[in-house]
């Protein structure tokens, strides 16, 4: 588009006036001083608002449910008091922030004891998002360190100078854990998701086997012959049932679990007169009581008579001595006959096999033959938790077949741990999977206090040894 005017017309305006920029401008003025005015008034009126005024004004969102009572200068403005709390020497915590924090959430450490990296608390869980619940952890927060192998490495070699037993974080009281080795090496593997490059469980990948002494086949159980319970197939819930929490399963017990099917019967002619379980005192005792034990039998079938009763006991002690010739000999087969078939007469030269009278303790136990002494059965320790570095529910988990994660059906020893693979697990615990995927689904991020971790040894001693707080 053509110029209406030349440069030459243009200068013409400023002939003989060429100090036009020192004339007041009155535009300019009024500029100046109005941004001078709002800064220096607000400067006055925040000054005031500070000291008089709420805080709320520099709230930047509510607060989340549990921290909807405090104050913002409960956590911005740690008191003195709070200040006075060492952490320098354990390097956690160091900020008024962290202060703030530990003043109530107590027993807890930031992380495991070889962390390299210590974040302040904020970083991960973070507030004013409003009034629900806390925000959750972000699996981001986690892949910081967990997904960077330097950082994995360094936390390694950071471990190779701490006492064993700073890792052996406690479980609750009379919960059995299957607890593995720490790996020489720590945990270096580089992680970011369950699903991609989470590592198989250490109890499959490495192949460990459960050292439970007790003899059990759970394929066996879920045969046909097996005899029905409460009109239904046996299943596995007539075992297994959760406890109150829904962390844990109720401890199996022989009365409970075991006795409507594997009675304690030696004599076949009194199915009302079992062995005791449990303890081999109390059967070796039983044996060598036996009429006593039968006339307690006679009581309970309602005969009275001192002869009647006499005569019963005898007549029982004949039909016994038919099994077995002497009570050393049944004792025997009580402690470990560990089969349900025994040797009969041989008939036409042939020696064959039939049912046992009973099976005795070793059918189900290990029994360990002692010297003139009562027989040793080795404890039954089963196991409540297999992975004690990963939190979970089996009451969360009740709308999926037992079959699905377990294949208790094809296992036929008792050496066999029924786990899932880590793909099982992720075939739901991903993003499209449906179930939650976050690494705190599953592991949980802060250690029990470790101020005794580093306490110098002399310290410890007096102290009473290492912190046995809960995870």
């Amino acid at each position: 588009m053509k110029p209406k005017r030349t440069q030459k017309q243009i200068a013409e305006r400023f002939k003989g006036q060429l100090d036009y920029f020192k004339r007041p401008n009155y535009l300019r003025t009024a500029r100046f001083w109005t941004t001078v005015s709002v800064v220096l008034l607000g400067a006055v009126w925040i000054f005031f608002f500070h000291r008089y005024g709420s805080e709320q004004f520099y709230n930047k969102g509510p607060l989340s449910r549990p921290h909807a009572n405090l104050e913002c200068r409960e956590c911005h403005d740690a008191p003195a008091k709070l200040m006075s709390v060492s952490f320098e020497a354990f390097h956690v915590h160091k900020t008024s922030f962290d202060r703030a924090c530990v003043r109530c959430h107590k027993g807890h450490s930031f992380h495991a004891p070889n962390t390299v990296n210590e974040l302040e608390c904020v970083i991960c869980h973070k507030e004013h998002h409003g009034p629900a619940p806390l925000a959750p952890v972000e699996n981001k927060n986690c892949i910081t360190c967990h997904g960077d192998s330097a950082v994995l490495q360094a936390s390694a070699t950071k471990a190779t100078g701490l006492p064993p037993k700073v890792f052996d974080y406690p479980q609750p009281g009379g919960v059995a854990v299957f607890k593995l080795p720490r790996p020489e090496r720590g945990f270096t593997q580089v992680i970011n998701s369950l699903a991609t490059d989470h590592p198989e469980f250490r109890i499959l990948s490495e192949k460990w086997r459960d050292t439970n002494s007790l003899k059990f086949n759970h394929a066996r159980h879920f045969a046909a012959d097996i005899p029905s319970v409460k009109g239904r197939k046996l299943a596995c819930i007539d075992c297994h049932l959760p406890d109150a929490s829904g962390n844990y399963f109720q401890k199996i017990n022989y009365e409970k679990h075991c006795q409507t099917c594997h009675s304690l019967q030696f004599d076949g002619a009194n199915k009302d007169l079992p062995l005791p379980h449990g303890n081999p005192e109390h059967i070796r005792a039983f044996l060598r009581s036996l009429p006593t034990q039968y006339a307690g039998l006679a009581a309970k079938q309602g005969i009275v008579n001192q002869r009647e009763v006499e005569d019963f006991v005898k007549e029982q002690m004949v039909q016994l001595r038919k099994q077995v010739r002497t009570g050393e000999e049944l004792e025997q087969q009580v402690f470990f006959n560990a089969s349900r078939k025994a040797p009969v007469s041989e008939v036409g030269g042939i020696r064959t096999a039939a049912t046992a009278s009973f099976p005795g303790c070793a059918y189900c136990h290990e029994v360990k033959p002692r010297r003139d002494r009562v027989p040793e059965i080795n404890p039954v320790v089963v196991v409540d938790r297999w992975l004690p570095g990963g939190a979970f529910s089996h009451t969360k988990h009740t709308a999926v077949n037992c079959v699905l994660c377990h294949a208790a059906a094809q296992s036929k020893v008792t050496a066999d741990i029924l786990l899932p693979s880590k793909m099982v697990c992720a075939s739901c615990h991903k993003p499209k999977g449906g179930a939650p995927s976050e690494c705190f689904t599953c592991h949980g991020y802060h250690a029990p206090q470790r101020e005794d971790w580093f306490r110098p040894r002399a310290a410890r001693r007096r102290g009473g040894g290492y912190s046995r707080a809960r995870l």
